[in-house]
């Protein structure tokens, strides 16, 4: 009897650990991720509008540090999309500043 009380007590105890972790960690990951959509929708349907000045198909979003990348045909452009509520936080002053300097490289990785 007490063997089964053990085993009883053993799986309640592995349920509750990964309802646990699944809440600590998949969620917030999940809400990370929902965000992230929600936002790229935001910013597709702002660079399908006829005001944006360049090629939509260039855009590829991002989302942090910056918005976006414009891909043109003899630049590559740093795309940051602010509204009314939006701030500009540290981080984007630090990469326009870092744009703006010409301290951006380019890399390959070969794996």
């Amino acid at each position: 009897m007490s063997i089964w009380v053990f085993l009883i007590g053993i799986l309640f105890g592995v349920l509750i650990g990964v309802i646990f972790s699944f809440r600590t960690a998949v969620t917030p990951l999940q809400n990370k991720i929902s965000d992230q959509n929600q936002q790229q929708r935001i910013y597709q349907n702002y660079i399908s509008k006829e005001r944006y000045p360049y090629s939509k198909e260039g855009f590829r979003f991002i989302g942090d540090p910056v918005d976006g990348i414009q891909f043109e045909n003899n630049e590559i452009i740093f795309v940051d999309i602010l509204s009314d509520d939006k701030k500009v936080n540290e981080r984007r002053k630090y990469v326009k500043q870092l744009v703006e300097s010409r301290k951006v490289k380019y890399m390959e990785i070969l794996v």
